[in-house]
């Protein structure tokens, strides 16, 4: 750890609280249950995929599962509208480990092709008119792909077997057909699985029917919001299932956990965190979007969790874990990321989320305590964007680092920069604006609405924390005579795409029983900033609740060094030479010493108006000026 007061502090918190306590782990395993459908043949698949000739506006899907058997069979009945006319070709992403039954089209069996891009072309007897609704049904069966990602997992626990799905990012394809790009949602569907009595099914939507005939159950399940094709999801096993509400703004909800009967007694004193967890992301922007449904946990097999629209699949129900799924039924599964690209719209918004319940419901020193890890785990290297330029790579998309941590704590920079009110205005808007909700969005349709509503430009914030790589490091100095306080503020980026960071800096002057919270608009280095203080300030503190992403700040108190100087050196930052200016030509300066930050004396020379500093190494430095038995400090920053 860098910082050793965080190992008291984990001791305190994890003494001090017992139902929320700092879990490092449960993130990477969200990152292996969200990433692991995908691999290097999916990434190629993604940029060739199905064409979007058409919207797939309503399906009903028809599936028998034995869960102890890893295989599918059953038929997908699509309702479809050309985007244009004369279309005679419908395109399908679809996995060449299933087999093609037969396709239906108006009682007719129509001819289709399988492409080595995992593509199936269905020809139409006849050209569509644009706008002209249609359908078909695709009639399939076969063993899905075993790739060890699990997007169709044939599993056991307690010598039970268990089948799941789990297609983000790019492995729906492997279980159904569909259209798995990100720039079209089904906006309604019906699922019928019928499996072995006994069984329950977790599924998306409202449970409608479970009817027995004979030895197999059939289980209706009805969604009429918007989905995403990698967020269509069953899972079967023989759950236990109980209900529990939360009091949201649109009225009671709903939240139905299907778990494992050998883990009911324990899930049962967990589960109920959700309560709190959906009543507070209920009341920070829009109502919960699927009130007209539910949401709920179904118990799987892996660590983590995977947000599946209305039913969260979860290995476990720890709270984080809880409310990083909920969160991502504001963002990612309402509002979904219209590229990968943009993955931090779904991912960075649901761990800053979980985030905003420590917030909420802990103490300010976890909340604190919270960001300091994920500021921790950014600066652990000194590159890497927010957003994803490869996204081929599916370790990128799902980086903890850059895609989880780093979003989180840029959108809190963001709430800093712009202030609560615009803020919660702004993810308000966004939520509920007609081109995105039940729909997609991008990185720009985020910086439109917080623009409109803080009335800021956030070009320059986009630029350099969204697409640019790294972060900056501060050297402060400060010193105060009279009631002026000086501070001088430089900067170094730990990465070359940025050249400076221009941020609000949050300021904490400490005095005998006092203290001032002051906002400094950091536009260039060396930047001087002269602040009235009518009181003895003893302290500075740099960005006291870790609002923003820096390295370890070096804060230099002048006023520990030496008397007001009637010095002036320039420029500030130096490459080689440092120039020396003074007005009193009465003083007879002697000698210079260089304080590094740690208080040594890495260089003394005699006097000299025009200092070379070549050699010397970049960082933040103190320059000590003798004069008879007095001296003088200025802090200046070497490049």
């Amino acid at each position: 750890m860098k910082n050793p007061l965080l190992f008291l502090l984990i001791v305190l918190y994890a003494c001090a609280n017992a139902q929320w306590q700092p879990q490092e782990n449960t993130q990477q395993l969200i990152i292996q249950s969200e990433q692991k459908a995908a691999q290097v043949s999916h990434q190629k698949h993604a940029a060739q995929g199905a064409s979007d000739t058409y919207d797939l506006y309503y399906a009903i899907a028809k599936w028998e599962i034995d869960p102890a058997i890893k295989y599918i069979q059953g038929s997908v009945h699509f309702r479809f509208k050309p985007h244009q006319g004369n279309l005679s070709q419908l395109e399908f992403d679809m996995h060449d480990s299933l087999t093609v039954d037969s396709i239906i089209y108006h009682n007719t069996s129509l001819t289709f092709s399988r492409t080595q891009n995992n593509i199936l072309e269905v020809q139409l007897p006849a050209p569509l008119a644009s706008n002209s609704n249609d359908s078909l049904t695709i009639y399939y069966q076969g063993k899905p792909v075993s790739n060890g990602f699990g997007s169709f997992e044939q599993n056991s626990h307690n010598n039970t077997p268990i089948i799941w799905t789990l297609s983000e990012p790019y492995g729906a394809m492997e279980w159904w057909p569909t259209k798995q790009s990100l720039n079209d949602k089904i906006d309604s569907l019906d699922v019928f699985v019928t499996a072995t009595a006994g069984n329950k099914v977790a599924g998306n939507g409202k449970l409608v029917s479970e009817i027995t005939i004979g030895s197999n159950v059939t289980t209706h399940w009805k969604s009429r919001n918007p989905i995403a094709a990698y967020l269509v999801a069953f899972a079967v096993t023989n759950y236990s299932a109980y209900s529990e509400y939360a009091n949201l703004r649109n009225g009671p909800l709903e939240i139905l956990n299907y778990v494992y009967p050998e883990n009911l007694t324990k899930a049962q004193t967990e589960t109920p965190a959700t309560i709190e967890i959906l009543e507070l992301f209920d009341s920070l922007t829009i109502p919960y979007p699927f009130s007209n449904e539910k949401y709920g946990h179904a118990q799987f097999g892996w660590g983590g969790g995977m947000e599946h629209q209305t039913m969260s699949f979860m290995g476990g129900f720890p709270y984080s874990l809880i409310a990083h799924e909920a969160a991502h039924q504001w963002f990612g599964d309402h509002v979904t990321c219209g590229s990968w690209h943009d993955i931090w719209l779904n991912e960075g918004f649901a761990t800053y989320f979980e985030g905003l319940t420590v917030e909420r419901y802990q103490s300010i020193g976890l909340w604190n305590y919270w960001k300091s890890l994920k500021i921790q785990h950014i600066t652990s290297a000194p590159d890497g964007s927010v957003y994803v330029d490869d996204t081929t790579s599916i370790p990128r998309i799902f980086s903890g680092r850059l895609s989880y941590d780093k979003g989180a704590m840029v959108i809190n920079m963001l709430r800093y920069q712009i202030g609560d009110s615009a803020f919660f205005t702004g993810l308000t808007n966004y939520l509920s604006d007609p081109n995105l909700a039940g729909g997609y969005a991008k990185t720009a349709d985020l910086q439109k609405h917080l623009e409109a509503s803080s009335g800021q430009n956030l070009t320059t914030f986009f630029n350099q924390w969204i697409y640019g790589q790294g972060y900056p490091t501060y050297q402060i100095s400060w010193g105060q005579s009279g009631n002026n306080v000086t501070i001088t503020v430089n900067q170094t980026q730990s990465h070359p795409s940025v050249s400076f960071y221009e941020m609000p800096l949050p300021i904490r002057l400490e005095g005998l029983g006092r203290d001032t919270i002051i906002r400094l608009e950091n536009t260039s280095n060396g930047q001087v900033f002269n602040v009235d203080v009518p009181w003895h300030v003893s302290k500075l503190v740099f960005n006291h609740n870790l609002e923003l992403i820096c390295g370890d700040a070096q804060v230099v108190s002048l006023n520990e060094f030496g008397s007001a100087s009637p010095f002036h050196i320039y420029p500030n930052p130096v490459e080689d030479i440092l120039r020396l200016d003074y007005s009193n030509q009465d003083i007879k300066p002697s000698k210079v010493e260089i304080i590094n930050a740690k208080g040594q004396v890495v260089q003394t020379m005699d006097f000299s108006k025009n200092l070379l500093l070549e050699s010397l190494p970049t960082g933040a430095y103190i320059l000590k000026i003798y004069v008879d038995d007095e001296y003088y400090n200025h802090s200046f920053l070497k490049e």
